[in-house]
């Protein structure tokens, strides 16, 4: 089942985004939802400057199609029939493709 943002996670703390990671999103990017997912990566950093290079090497973290921020800073394990798997066919090891 794929994760959908809750009202609870809308009221989940913001964090206003780095200009240098603002630069890298488009106009249309909804910042509201962005700067809920920036401040729950950026809990994940002991410095901004970490989770600022971590961001820019994959802004998909900061995007607001990601899951919601409760599964980013979750220690909990994701049970194994939540889990995203492939929607292909995953060839068996070995087998010719």
């Amino acid at each position: 089942m794929m994760a959908r943002w809750t009202a609870a996670d809308m009221k989940a703390k913001r964090q206003k985004l780095p200009a240098a990671l603002d630069d890298l999103l488009s106009e249309d990017t909804p910042r509201r939802e962005v700067e809920v997912l920036w401040a729950a990566l950026r809990s994940c950093f002991k410095t901004e400057d970490e989770a600022i290079a971590a961001a820019a090497r994959n802004t998909g973290t900061i995007l607001p199609c990601a899951p919601p921020p409760a599964p980013a800073t979750s220690t909990a394990p994701v049970p194994r029939h939540e889990r995203q798997l492939p929607t292909h066919d995953v060839p068996a090891p070995g087998a010719q493709t």
